[in-house]
């Protein structure tokens, strides 16, 4: 045999002091993903390693947590051992271990830490408000992790810039711009004409544009320029406007009107469609200037001592105290002799949740070899009901935020796992009697009418090398509707999402009438043309629902596309998008 010559990273490990381990940026578009392993000779829990920000230009090492890291962008707070029966007797999976619970890593354990981005960026959340027409779209409130962690754009003084993608139907050349909640714009910008700094101190540059047929792709950079004269504390609103034809796309808002829980404790009611998402923020701080910014991980020997054994635990926490309306379902798949399976996933609703990436959200690891996973993909650019702009990546950990509906769509993969009967299995037991929870197969055809009573579903791969079944799961909270009965009327009006969304053939339509009047509930293409009139007359004060089965008014199959849903009354009025595929 010749010699082999290979490099190896890291430090000499005795059971004395911390082992330190470099890990990959992210290059060409790939992630940074680091294989490490345990150097001691006794199991570590994960949740005692720290991240090192080290710059030798700056003489600087900024120690910070794996949450710390998370949040701010640098690194996946999991680690993903692969379980090759030194974890448990079971083999096929790769397992995240997160920074709250931690986790036992067995000595010499090999897995893999996930750097997130090669420049210095983290992701804060927004809130966000569609107008009824849909034309412009505002964002207010940013936050970190829990809704009342409040990070306005500037607030902390340094210089700061967001990126806002934002993906809009027949949009003008020019974007208007503002950073106040009223309804003028200060400027507009253009590919012409890219920047514009307003009296507030918001600095905002078009990055780019894309167009694709009637879609339109805007980037906009907004940086609060503390320095400047009229900045004052921070920039807590920003406001973009399309024209008077254009749809807002991208992000998507959930909820229709109705109150709306605002940041600090301030609630805000207004007619516009609400939601969250999550966008990438730059700092201009003391090492993100820096040009040899490294990570390091800084792994304690202290022995993992938590009182239950690992394949009892679950990475998310799924058995924490979780508050009102909250709730997380795991979810695993197996073949029927269990030889093959992937347990460690999960959707659910969570206060702290956005409906983009963040910090409860795991990352998907595809397996080596043969294998069965299940998640939950939000990376294809042609599905903008669940792209995640902001960082396209499948989950295995699907958390949302709260609100009266929603839905992730699911896949099965199988790699030569050919004809083998598989079986999908779900605790919901702790989720209240006034969630309703489904399971929709590819077509939307449901396959499991309540996941609550139900918990398993089989069927069979199929017999070629790969093969991705598509599934979705739909949860609706309707208080007052399930267990014991009572009266409740509707607090304001209120045209809930369609389920499913997106459809085929047929989507039920759910809204809230809160006094007796003349009420019209239509379908509209994206055009403004009238498709059908679901209801047009009297309604008394309750909670309806109604089905829609694609068709026009003359009862023909109209095409695939967008379309939206239009509640009005003599004083207000809603609207909806949904998407019909065949």
């Amino acid at each position: 045999f010749s010699d082999v010559t290979f490099n190896v990273n890291g430090t000499e490990a005795d059971d004395s002091g911390p082992y330190y381990i470099p890990i990959d940026p992210p290059q060409n578009g790939h992630r940074g993903r680091t294989m490490v392993g345990n150097p001691f000779t006794f199991p570590i829990d994960w949740k005692n390693t720290e991240v090192i920000a080290q710059s030798e230009d700056l003489g600087i090492d900024t120690i910070l947590t794996l949450l710390e890291a998370n949040a701010m962008g640098l690194i996946d707070q999991h680690a993903y051992p692969w379980n090759m029966g030194l974890i448990s007797g079971n083999t096929g999976e790769y397992i995240p271990y997160n920074a709250t619970d931690g986790g036992a890593l067995p000595k010499w354990q090999g897995f893999w830490v996930e750097q997130l981005n090669e420049d210095i960026k983290y992701y804060v959340s927004y809130k966000i408000e569609h107008n009824h027409s849909d034309t412009d779209i505002k964002y207010h409130d940013a936050y970190i992790g829990h809704i009342s962690n409040s990070e306005r754009l500037g607030e902390d003084g340094f210089r700061e810039t967001d990126r806002f993608v934002v993906v809009v139907q027949n949009a003008t050349d020019e974007v208007g711009v503002a950073s106040i909640s009223n309804n003028q714009v200060d400027a507009y910008i253009s590919a012409a004409n890219p920047t514009f700094l307003n009296d507030d101190g918001a600095y905002f540059k078009l990055i780019s544009v894309s167009i694709e047929g009637d879609n339109t792709t805007f980037t906009i950079d907004v940086t609060a320029e503390v320095e400047d004269p009229g900045f004052h504390n921070w920039i807590d609103q920003i406001r973009f406007d399309f024209g008077e034809d254009a749809t807002v796309l991208l992000p998507g808002a959930p909820q229709q009107g109705g109150t709306h829980e605002g940041n600090q404790g301030n609630d805000s009611v207004g007619n516009g469609a609400r939601g969250t998402t999550t966008v990438l923020r730059s700092t201009y701080d003391e090492f993100s200037q820096a040009s040899d910014f490294a990570l390091q991980l800084k792994v304690y020997p202290t022995e993992y001592s938590l009182a239950k054994k690992t394949r009892d635990y679950s990475p998310r926490s799924v058995v924490q105290a979780v508050e009102e309306r909250e709730w997380i379902v795991p979810m695993s798949i197996a073949t029927s002799d269990g030889s093959i399976q992937d347990n460690y996933n999960a959707v659910g609703v969570l206060n702290s949740a956005s409906d983009g990436y963040d910090v409860n959200d795991v990352t998907q690891q595809t397996p080596p070899g043969a294998y069965l996973e299940l998640y939950f993909p939000h990376n294809d650019k042609t599905d903008f009901l669940n792209y995640w702009f902001e960082r396209p990546v499948s989950v295995s950990y699907d958390m949302r935020s709260d609100s009266a509906h929603k839905e992730w769509k699911m896949v099965v993969g199988a790699f030569d796992v050919k004809n083998r009967a598989s079986t999908i299995r779900w605790d919901a037991s702790g989720v209240s009697d006034e969630w309703e929870l489904r399971l929709f197969d590819r077509n939307y055809t449901i396959i499991v009418e309540d996941m609550k009573t139900v918990s398993e579903y089989s069927f069979t791969t199929q017999d070629v090398s790969y093969s991705a079944e598509e599934f979705y799961v739909s949860a609706t909270f309707l208080p007052g509707m399930l267990g014991v009965q009572t009266e409740i009327l509707p607090a304001s009006y209120a045209l809930l999402n369609n389920f499913p969304n997106p459809f085929n053939p047929a989507t039920t339509i759910q809204y809230q009438i809160t006094r007796n009047e003349w009420v019209q509930l239509a379908i509209y293409n994206l055009h403004g043309e009238l498709v059908k009139t679901l209801w047009s007359g009297e309604k008394a004060v309750g909670d309806y629902q109604v089905q829609w089965n694609g068709t026009d008014n003359q009862g023909r199959p109209v095409a695939s596309g967008v379309y939206l849903t239009k509640l009005l009354t003599p004083t207000m009025a809603r609207s909806n998008k949904m998407l019909l595929l065949k």
